[in-house]
């Protein structure tokens, strides 16, 4: 293969993971699948850090989460889009507007949302 071809061939996988956004692997981490966040993510008990935020989260399997935030407990809803996880948080924070993401695994029992959060397992 010349180089020309090899060049060609990278700038089309490069635009084809830009316009779908299909990705296993990246620097975030491993992307999760769906069926990945439903068994790893949901019914567990995290903590996060979200530059001025830190506090616990929790996805309930029938929709709604729990989260603290400064010492204060919000609450929300969450939904599958695809291999994207859906939120609507209660509070004035993102002024209840639905805000999809995707989740990476960084290590076993640690993740990193696509807002850029740091979530683990205690």
């Amino acid at each position: 293969m010349d180089k020309m071809s090899a060049t060609a061939i990278g700038i089309a996988m490069i635009a084809t993971t830009a316009i779908t956004g299909c990705t296993t692997t990246g620097p975030k981490g491993e992307t999760l699948s769906a069926r990945q966040i439903r068994s790893e993510i949901i019914g567990t008990e995290f903590s996060y850090f979200a530059g001025a935020y830190s506090g616990r989260l929790k996805y309930k399997s029938n929709g709604v989460m729990n989260y603290s935030a400064a010492g204060r407990a919000y609450g929300g809803t969450w939904r599958m889009d695809g291999d994207q996880m859906c939120t609507v948080l209660g509070s004035s924070f993102r002024a209840g507007r639905e805000d999809c993401f995707h989740w990476y695994r960084t290590a076993p029992g640690e993740y990193r949302t696509g807002f850029g959060y740091k979530v683990w397992k205690d």
